[in-house]
């Protein structure tokens, strides 16, 4: 009899632990989910700008450094998305 009654408790201990380990999985996805869409945006964000910063450059009407520096900001943006991208499947 006490065996059952350990055996049950620890069950249910089991569960619970099973039940948590469960919810911080979903919490982490979902964080990762949140920060995978906002990357997204920079990268459009930061695509425009180089964009603008290219024809701005062609036109004489921006230094060379600063197009260099909307290249970088543009491909860093894309770093990171492909980071949290993997991080996600992960």
């Amino acid at each position: 009899q006490h065996r059952i009654e350990r055996a049950v408790a620890e069950a249910g201990l089991q569960a619970d632990i099973l039940d948590n380990q469960v919810q911080q999985l979903y919490i982490q996805l979902h964080e990762v989910y949140q920060r995978l869409l906002a990357q997204r945006t920079l990268i459009d964000i930061s695509e425009k700008r180089y964009r603008i910063s290219t024809e701005r450059y062609a036109a004489g009407a921006m230094l060379l450094t600063e197009l260099v520096l909307a290249q970088r900001q543009k491909d860093q943006a894309i770093r990171d998305y492909l980071l949290s991208l993997q991080e996600y499947y992960i």
